[in-house]
């Protein structure tokens, strides 16, 4: 006897795409790797800060005092944590060339952009909750070490954890250009060359004595990513952690999202114009 399946039972909707790329992703041994050792990092990396301004505190200038009580001492090295978002970024799009599956996953997808889209939001997804732990574990770390010192953070503030919430943001941006670098690209060593030639190499370019890069030094990336990520407390002086000519924090926050916005309709134009 013949059986009569439902059509809408196996129909490929958003949600069972995004379910889908959700198991796909975790089920990576390259993403928990990445997310061990990026915490783990990190986390070290915000113990030793700590211990080294208990150090050195009584030699503080009063600026430097200031930053020692604010959301700068967890996010001043969100850089160290934006080469592992790129890493993701990276990997959740060129994973699919380099296995040899992208036909078959854009095969069992409603379009290509619909499967573009549901790798975006698990990157998006994933490394935010990535980041805000990370984040979280970081401050009550740097809490504990730094209170024998009789100074605390600001946590009862919510400027600091705006400013925490600015960096996350940073930080899933950061992830969403590599993977639309990685769909243009479509290569794993392009993709992280090209990444980390922008976060590392670009701002090389400041030392050229022309004024024409003094004008676009604001607008590196990076120096756009610094910029947004400044503490937002008051009475914290943010010409101390960045220069006097760097963008407005919430301007910063607005041109990395048009930034971060190119950078994804350029791997959507090149998933969608060209051959899988």
């Amino acid at each position: 006897m013949s059986v009569i399946m439902d059509p809408q039972t196996y129909r490929p909707t958003f949600g069972r795409l995004l379910k889908s790329e959700f198991r796909k992703f975790t089920s990576l041994r390259s993403t928990w790797i990445i997310t061990i050792v990026a915490a783990v990092l990190y986390l070290l990396i915000a113990f030793m800060v700590a211990q080294s301004m208990k150090s050195y505190s009584e030699y503080m200038s009063f600026e430097e005092a200031e930053l020692l009580g604010s959301s700068y001492m967890v996010t001043g090295v969100f850089q160290f944590m934006l080469l592992f978002g790129i890493s993701f970024g990276t990997i959740v799009m060129t994973n699919e060339y380099s296995h040899n599956t992208i036909q078959t996953s854009l095969l069992a997808s409603r379009s290509r952009m619909a499967f573009y889209a549901s790798k975006l939001v698990v990157l998006a997804l994933f490394w935010g909750a990535v980041v805000i732990v990370t984040m979280v574990l970081s401050t009550l770390l740097i809490q504990a070490t730094i209170g024998s010192m009789g100074v605390s953070l600001p946590m009862g503030d919510l400027a600091f954890w705006l400013s925490i919430f600015c960096c996350v943001l940073v930080l899933i941006m950061g992830a969403l250009m590599s993977a639309g670098v990685g769909a243009l690209l479509r290569s794993t060593v392009g993709t992280i060359t090209l990444m980390f030639g922008l976060v590392l190499i670009l701002p090389v370019l400041e030392i050229i004595p022309l004024d024409f890069i003094d004008g676009l030094r604001p607008y590196f990336p990076i120096n756009v990513m610094t910029a947004a990520v400044v503490p937002r407390e008051e009475g914290i002086l943010s010409t101390f952690v960045v220069s006097e000519n760097s963008l407005d924090a919430n301007v910063a926050l607005l041109v990395l999202a048009i930034y971060t916005a190119l950078f994804i309709a350029a791997g959507a134009l090149s998933l969608k114009k060209r051959d899988a």
